[in-house]
Order: structure tokens, then sequence, then C-alpha cells
């Protein structure tokens, strides 16, 4: 779900501390859990899956080092992360799994494409063996499969839906108002079958997504299927490039309303300047804040912990992150800048990760009402951990995260105040039924102060 924000977030200071995990993980050596032959042997049929299914011996593993089929270094750096994975991975890791897994992504990318290069074969094995952790763990080989990254972002944010992948296809599971997705009438639960007639069911969610925003060069007709049966094509006409603002916000009868669509490496940042912004066009006269978090699928949590950070009183209880080896209290550290005004938060199923860790540490610390639906429920986090190289990254589920009083967002984090959007009504139901709620309690603090 949140795989385009973390690529995003690939600067200086995620640079030096990821490769710094890379740089201290454990080499394979014989007699660990994992023996470098018994890879050796497997990852040789993975590479090149037209021979034969055999097992090696040593002559014939020396004799494919020899020819170039296959090279040391290809061999050491899927060991290399196997042995990240086992490290850091918030779950263990068995080698016998590992392998079938990468095998099993060998043999269905071959019975789909046919031949394919033993670049691709090496990209194919690893991702396969990460996927197979959990659905957020990937890898991606930036010099075969993925090498517009940068604009399959843009595309995707442009598009704003946040989407599943699903046997038929892409599901959508969030829609951002601002985005192309809404505009042309795609709804919450339809599933994307096709894009420009190619089906998506055979790709993953990275090629699937890149053949959906292809609307650059291209008018792209999707088929959707919608409580199960096929609709009307939706027909997307060719777009411009244009990157869409994370953060953005209006007054309207003193009260701020703050959309946030993902929490980029600025995210905490411009929500503290959008916040002193709605003072001073206020004149101090700010009678509340709606934060709306729909179709935010997440991203940096330290952003979300900055964001929290200018809600709650210094020393209120964050949540707890939870990795193999250690566990961490996130506290809030710095100036509560909203003044203990009403809050009120709108979510949806599109809301996921940091979304809900922001929605839930406030809702259960009682600084803020929550309306919509039930959220995502995601409650791990990944680490972006890109290869020496440079030919790659490894995105890998490192923690599990939960709220105060350790609670956890998994299955969905119910809101305070369940609020249907429907579709087919003109404007924003959920919106209107925000604005409702925050003026009540406005009132009622009123009528509070009147009787003190």
């Amino acid at each position: 779900m949140s795989v385009f924000s973390l690529i995003s977030r690939w600067k200086f200071l995620s640079l030096f501390i990821v490769l710094l995990l890379v740089a201290c993980a454990p080499k394979p050596q014989i007699g660990l859990e994992i023996d470098p032959k018994k890879l050796g042997r497997h990852y040789y049929e993975s590479i090149d899956a037209t021979r034969r299914l055999a097992t090696l011996n040593d002559d014939e593993e020396e004799a494919l080092l020899k020819d170039g089929t296959i090279t040391q270094y290809d061999l050491e750096k899927f060991q290399l992360i196997y042995m990240i994975a086992r490290t850091y991975h918030i779950e263990n890791i068995k080698q016998s799994l590992a392998l079938k897994a990468a095998w099993k992504a060998i043999r269905e990318e071959v019975a789909q494409n046919g031949k394919v290069s033993d670049r691709a074969y090496e990209a194919y094995a690893i991702d396969g063996f990460l996927s197979s952790l959990d659905p957020y763990s990937h890898f991606y080989d930036l010099k075969t499969n993925y090498k517009k990254m940068s604009e399959l972002e843009i595309g995707a944010a442009q598009f704003g839906a946040v989407m599943n992948k699903v046997p038929l296809g892409l599901q959508v599971i969030g829609l951002k108002r601002e985005g192309i997705a809404y505009s042309v009438g795609l709804r919450v639960a339809d599933i994307i079958t096709t894009a420009n007639n190619k089906k998506l069911s055979g790709l993953d969610e990275i090629l699937a997504t890149k053949e959906v925003v292809n609307f650059y060069s291209n008018q792209m007709r999707l088929q959707i299927i919608r409580d199960g049966h096929e609709i009307d094509q939706v027909i997307i006409p060719r777009q411009k490039r244009k990157a869409l603002k994370a953060l953005s916000s209006y007054i309207e009868d003193n009260i701020a309303v703050i959309r946030l669509s993902d929490f980029d490496d600025q995210a905490a940042q411009n929500m503290k300047k959008v916040m002193s912004d709605a003072f001073k066009e206020t004149k101090g006269s700010l009678a509340g804040i709606i934060l709306d978090l729909r179709a935010n699928p997440g991203g940096d949590l330290i952003e979300a912990i900055g964001i929290l950070d200018l809600f709650l009183p210094k020393g209120s209880s964050i949540g707890e992150m939870v990795g193999k080896h250690e566990k961490r209290q996130l506290i809030a550290s710095d100036i509560d800048l909203s003044r203990d005004l009403p809050l009120v938060i709108l979510q949806d199923a599109g809301s996921a990760s940091a979304s809900e860790l922001v929605a839930g540490a406030l809702k259960i610390n009682g600084r803020a009402t929550i309306m919509g639906g039930r959220s995502y429920g995601k409650d791990v986090a990944q680490s972006v951990i890109p290869m020496s190289d440079k030919s790659g990254m490894i995105v890998l589920t490192t923690s599990r995260y939960f709220l105060p009083l350790g609670e956890s967002v998994k299955g969905g984090l119910l809101p305070d105040i369940h609020v249907d959007d429907d579709p087919d009504l003109y404007g924003d139901e959920q919106m209107k039924a925000a604005f409702d709620a925050i003026q009540k309690i406005i009132d009622d603090r009123k009528q509070a102060a009147l009787g003190s």
C-alpha cells in the first residue's frame, strides 16, 4: 500500500542509516542457519529456469560459475539479502520457505512472459522471496522493471486512488477527491481488471499500477467490476504531468480544514506552517480543526510523530514501535500548537499506517473525534534499504507499531461516528457531517463555559 511514499524518502539521512544497516548485517558463513552451497544450488536453478531441475554437485556449480551463467557476486547478493531479511524482518524466516518462494516467482514469470534476462531472474527470485514474507516487503530492481519509478509515483499520485492487488486486478480501497480516479467516477471497492485491454490479473501491484496510470501518452480505457458486475468502461483522457500537493487547507467559518494525502518528508513542517497561518488568518479566532486523512495510505512514520507533536501536550504517549531486537516508546516532545481546539479527523478504508497512528493516538489521548469509516488496518512499518551497487532497493517490514495502551490497528481503526460517503449524492457528506460535529463541540464548550 505505502510503497511510493517510501521511495520518495530516499534522501541523504535515510540513505546513511540504511547503508549502516547493510554494512552491519551479518555476512553468510558456513555454520549459520543458511548453507551457502545449498542456497547456491537453488539459486543457480532460479537464475536459469530452462535448465533441468536437478541437485547440482560441486563440479556442476563450478562449471556454471566458469561459463558465466551466474557469478559469485550474484550468489553473494542473494545471500546478503537473505541475511538482512533474516536479521531485521519482524518474523522469523525459515530457509526452506525462502527458497521455495524464490523458485515459485521464477516459474511464474517464465510461464507468463517466456524467456527473460539473467538479471531479471535475479530480481524476480529476490522479490519472490521478500514478498512471501508479508504483503509489504519487496525488492525493486532499478535497472530492469522499474526504471521510471519517479514518473510512476507522480502518475499514481495524480490518479488519486489507494489500490490493493487482488486476483482479478487492482481494487480501489480509497479515493482522493482531488484525483483523476474520483473525477471519472471510480468508487471504493471497484476492481480494475484491464487497462486499454491489457489484463491486470497476471501482473504484480507495481506493474499493474504502471498500466493504469499510463495516461500521459495515451487515452486510458479501464474495465471495472462493481458490485460483482462489469460496468461500462471508464475513460481517462490523456493527461499532462502534474504533481499534486500532499497538503492543502482552507478556512470556513473560522474552522481550518487541513487535507493531508500523504506523509511525505515535509509533512510535519508543512502542517506546522498551515496551522500557524490559520491562526494568523483568523486573527487568533480559529475555532476548530478538521484533519482529513481519507485515502491517505501513510508514509514516513517520523513525519507522523512530528504531526502528533503539534496536537498533543509534551510527554503524551503516542505509542510503541516493536522490532525484532528492540522496543521504542513514542512520546510527544514538541509544543502543542493546536491550543486544545476542537479536532475532528476524517478517515476511510484508504487511511492506513501513519494515518492510523495519528488518528489512533489522538483518539486514545482524548484529543480528537474520529469520523467516517473503518480504516485499512496496517500495523507494520517498512525500512528502505538501498543496495550498495545502486542496482535496487529492499523494502522490508522491520517493525510493528502499537497505539497508546498497547492497542493495535490491525483489522482497522473504528471511527467514533460512522458516516457513509455515498458517491451518488452531490457534495461531500462526510465533510458536512464533520462540520456539524465540530460546531456542536464548539457550542457545547461555550455552554459549559457559561455555566461555570
